[in-house]
Formats: structure tokens, sequence, C-alpha cells
């Protein structure tokens, strides 16, 4: 279970077409890392203090990393907005 952070999956299909297509066997599934990333603004914790409930936090942080959509903010705010 998600501390109070997460967005709805009603919620997070209004934003699933910004994220790129899963593929092979992922740890940490598209709408498990959106919630990671909206508890990470909402608290400004530190990537170690990820609860465990959205995966391993070295694990989601290379996928942040990893993100094109990072650099221009835009999906962040799009995730917001829902």
């Amino acid at each position: 279970r998600t501390p109070g952070y997460g967005i709805t999956p009603d919620r997070f299909v209004r934003v699933a077409h910004l994220l790129p297509r899963q593929r092979g066997n992922v740890a940490v599934d598209n709408h498990t890392f959106v919630n990671a990333l909206l508890w990470m603004c909402r608290t400004g914790a530190p990537w170690r203090d990820l609860p465990e409930c959205y995966g391993k936090w070295v694990t989601v942080y290379q996928r942040f990393d990893r993100c094109p959509e990072r650099r221009d903010m835009y999906f962040v705010k799009s995730v917001f907005r829902v």
C-alpha cells in the first residue's frame, strides 16, 4: 500500500500516454513509478528515503534519470494537473 501521495488508477490513465511503453520484465510498473515521483516531489525527501512500497529507491531513481520527459518537466506538471 502506498502512502497517501499517489494518484488513482482512473487518474493515471490520463497521463499514461506520456510514459514510454513498458517492455520486458520491469521492476516498477508505470503507475507505481508515477506515484513514486509524486511522493518525491511532495515530500522533498532524498531518494534513499523512498518508501519500499514504490520499489527499490535506486531502481526508481535510475528510471527517472533515464527518462527524457524529466528534462522539460512537462510530464511531472501534467501529473500534478490531474
